[in-house]
């Protein structure tokens, strides 16, 4: 099971003072595996229990525990009482002594990176921003809704627990996690592929395409010099990359390319990811329509209207996410307006940028801080279209200025995008300007991750004092 996601809660709390049940629910937002859990009960030390011990059922998991010596003496504090499955869902029995005073009850329960803590201490809960991060919840072993979801043959699955939580917004697919997703497809275009039999085949899912993403990695080392996809005489020894990665899921053999293992690491998540996803042919009238294709925004949309008619009077949002690695402007903005006009989806917003402040769009994509030009610049050039490695000037005119100020040959941009971008990207990624310039999508408010902030001592934008409209206009 890949990542799945937790969900704790005490159930029949009127006979706690005898057993807690506690959920380990798989796969609703795909970010969290573990294999022990850690209780603490308020003033009773600590519990441990792990997920490999067998456990054959003593007492049913809906009983209410008769109050008799022959059951209180048969079990200790923190007892595994009974265990089973639904599904991929995993549920316990834990012995528990009575406590005097249930409100002190302390839970709590660890994973790294995160902590829930149950308590007797009470918030008021905000309303209207709940949201939920759903990045790769429709990836097959996380939440799909054909490969996943048929295994709970009974009682909720993770979309049901989703939808009982009744976001009001939903985030797809993630900032930094959206790079190189083409949301509706994306073709097959490798010599020699041995899955494009017909010529016409298309990758699905989130529309990974791994001979547009190669070039990314393969500049990392400031050489163009990676190894073909496939080989049209595969034999023992690697040639390509399939042929390395086909051997154990790593590259073994052919790992000269790419700039350090950092990068051999991220390429290799990609490759499965790509790997994994389905493929489809779009001339076959059963794929002809979006609508019809297997690609993973279907199930955003499938997501979304189940929230909604469980839940009637809710309507969900979406802040939408998209990659500005390898699809282009106009294909962006096809994403948005299929949501939007093609199946009524509600857009909150779109992002634009996939958080390339983090170091690997220095690498990737030439956002370097030179001592000239800070790396928001070229991030800003970027996305209102111009391209600074062939000398364009862009909106701050030393990005792209061919000068050489300080004498060592070294000038304001250094960085080819030529050697990295898809064709059709290159000519066309002026984010900005395609989804302003289309009344489809001109008033989606647009969200442009520039840097992180620390805890505090910062602000986004600073206004004046006097204006109260809470309003910024770009």
């Amino acid at each position: 099971m890949k990542n799945p996601i937790c969900k704790s809660t005490f159930l029949s709390m009127r006979t706690f003072k005898h057993h807690v049940y506690y959920y380990l629910v798989g796969s609703l937002f795909s970010f969290l595996f573990f294999c022990s859990f850690h209780f603490n009960l308020y003033g009773r030390g600590n519990l441990f229990i792990e997920t490999k011990e067998i456990i054959s059922n003593v007492l049913s998991p809906d009983s209410t525990f008769v109050d008799t010596i022959e059951f209180t003496a048969a079990f200790s504090e923190g007892d595994t009482i009974d265990m089973y499955v639904i599904g991929a869902d995993t549920i316990y029995t834990i012995y528990a002594t009575p406590l005097l005073d249930t409100s002190a009850l302390s839970f709590r329960y660890e994973a790294s990176p995160m902590k829930i803590i149950l308590s007797n201490q009470t918030f008021p809960v905000e309303q209207g921003l709940l949201g939920i991060n759903v990045t790769d919840m429709f990836e097959p072993g996380h939440a799909n809704e054909y490969v996943d979801l048929p295994k709970y043959t009974s009682g909720e699955n993770p979309w049901d627990y989703l939808s009982e939580l009744c976001p009001t917004t939903l985030r797809v697919f993630s900032g930094q996690g959206s790079r190189f997703m083409e949301l509706l497809g994306s073709a097959r275009t490798a010599p020699n592929d041995p899955f494009n039999t017909s010529g016409t085949m298309m990758n699905g899912g989130y529309g990974f395409c791994i001979e547009r993403i190669i070039p990314f990695f393969d500049n990392t080392d400031n050489d163009i010099d990676a190894p073909p996809l496939f080989d049209d005489t595969p034999g023992a020894i690697p040639f390509s990359i399939s042929d390395d990665m086909n051997d154990d899921g790593q590259l073994n053999t052919l790992t000269s390319w790419y700039l350090s293992d950092r990068y051999k690491n991220s390429f290799e998540d990609f490759y499965h990811k790509w790997e994994e996803q389905p493929i489809y042919d779009p001339t076959d009238p059963a794929f002809d329509e979006y609508s019809e294709q297997p690609l993973y925004i279907n199930q955003l949309i499938h997501l979304v209207n189940k929230i909604e008619s469980e839940n009637p009077g809710q309507s969900v949002s979406v802040m939408l996410c998209l990659n500005i690695l390898s699809e282009s402007a106009t294909n962006c903005k096809n994403i948005a307006t299929y949501l939007k006009d093609d199946n009524g989806i509600d857009l909150a917003g779109i992002e634009i940028g996939n958080e390339v402040y983090f170091g690997w769009a220095e690498d990737l994509l030439g956002f370097r801080d030179n001592g000239f030009v800070p790396k928001f610049i070229h991030y800003w050039d970027y996305i209102n279209g111009f391209n600074y490695d062939d000398f364009s000037i862009g909106v701050d005119p030393d990005d792209g200025d061919p000068g050489d100020p300080t004498g060592d040959g070294m000038y304001f941009s250094d960085f080819d995008l030529s050697l990295v971008l898809p064709s059709d990207v290159l000519l066309d990624h002026d984010y900005l300007g395609v989804l302003k310039g289309d009344p489809s999508t001109a008033n989606i408010p647009l969200g442009l991750p520039a840097h992180n902030l620390p805890n505090c001592g910062e602000y986004v934008f600073i206004t004046d004092e006097s204006d109260t409209s809470n309003t910024l206009n770009m």
